[in-house]
């Protein structure tokens, strides 16, 4: 991330603020600061009042941006943050005051569980994070895991955080927010519609300029990669036998928490095999031979005695077995490096 200062912040009178950025954009390298050196900048008060590491930081980046222009991947060529005297509605565009407010909070990856849901972004995190820069900001608390508290309360959730930034001038708040959104896909099959909850917080991320991610399978359980399987109990064999014959898709939707669609009380299926098709796709059709009550995969790892599955099930992203191999090919896609560098933008 690169932040230009405009020349006329340093004829401010608030250099405290002033200082007080510099202080923390440079502290262990967290921001790229530079701003236009000419004379008059260089013999004022107020740069001249500045820390001398930060005077010579400032002239260093500038007389790099001089030097590198011409290059068109020299990271000065774009600044992604400019500081300005003026009070106004642009995006990025921000008083000495409001850059305090917006630059000192850590980036926020919003959860749907940030408890359970957490093991999965740390395993991409850890494997497709081919420098330190994520890595660096998890270190110093830069990036913080955010409990929503399911898809439905992700609207109130921002909604909240919005509200923290009413005493700041922009009118609209969402300009404020540093946030990325993951949230589980929670498709039967691979045309199924999204649910009217999920359009309708994907409707408000859009509109409020809010990154996200939504997950192409259906929930972070389905990116387990299968060689991770191993690890569990010989007492899940039968079940992991069928489970790992179905084809790569069946396992990109299959619920590997309820199966097919779970028994009643009176263990009986909850849904009929004319069910399970239609909602589906006829996605598990092959597999729908015989009595449905006989199948295996009718109900799904909590019914086979795996305990607390949603506390537990997401730890086997920290397996010795999960890597940047097994989760690839369990991806078979560039999602995950696509969700590393969405989390990249906002640093």
């Amino acid at each position: 991330m690169v932040i230009e200062i405009d020349r006329n912040v340093f004829k401010e009178r608030n250099f405290k603020g002033l200082n007080f950025f510099l202080q923390m954009c440079t502290y262990k390298s967290r921001y790229k600061v530079y701003t236009e050196i000419n004379e008059e900048l260089l013999t004022s008060n107020e740069f001249k009042r500045l820390d001398y590491e930060d005077q010579s930081l400032l002239q260093d980046n500038y007389n790099n941006f001089i030097t590198n222009q011409s290059i068109a991947s020299d990271i000065f060529l774009i600044s992604n943050y400019f500081i300005t005297t003026e009070i106004n509605e642009e995006v990025n565009n921000f008083t000495i005051d409001e850059a305090i407010r917006y630059f000192i909070q850590p980036i926020s990856i919003v959860l749907e569980n940030s408890k359970n849901d957490a093991y999965f972004i740390n395993a991409v995190f850890t494997h497709f994070a081919t420098d330190n820069q994520i890595q660096n900001h998890l270190n110093n608390n830069w990036i913080q895991f955010e409990n929503a508290g399911g898809c439905d309360n992700i609207i109130n959730f921002l909604e909240g955080k919005k509200q923290s930034f009413n005493s700041l001038p922009k009118s609209d708040k969402s300009k404020y927010l540093r946030c990325f959104v993951l949230m589980d896909s929670d498709k039967l099959h691979f045309s199924y519609e999204l649910k009217e909850n999920k359009i309708k917080t994907l409707n408000y991320l859009d509109n409020n300029n809010i990154s996200y991610h939504i997950l192409e399978k259906r929930s972070i359980e389905n990116y387990v990669p299968k060689e991770v399987f191993i690890n569990l109990d010989n007492r899940y064999n039968t079940w992991l036998d069928a489970f790992q014959a179905l084809s790569e898709e069946q396992k990109d939707f299959f619920s590997i928490e309820n199966g097919l669609c779970g028994v009643d009380k009176n263990q009986n299926p909850k849904k009929s095999e004319e069910q399970i098709n239609l909602d589906t796709n006829n996605l598990f059709n092959n597999i729908l031979i015989g009595s449905l009550k006989t199948n295996i995969l009718v109900n799904g790892l909590k019914h086979q005695g795996y305990g607390s599955f949603k506390e537990n099930f997401p730890k086997l992203f920290e397996s010795p077995n999960t890597n940047t191999i097994t989760l690839k090919g369990r991806a078979n896609s560039m999602e995950l490096e696509n969700i590393v560098q969405k989390i990249k933008n906002l640093l």
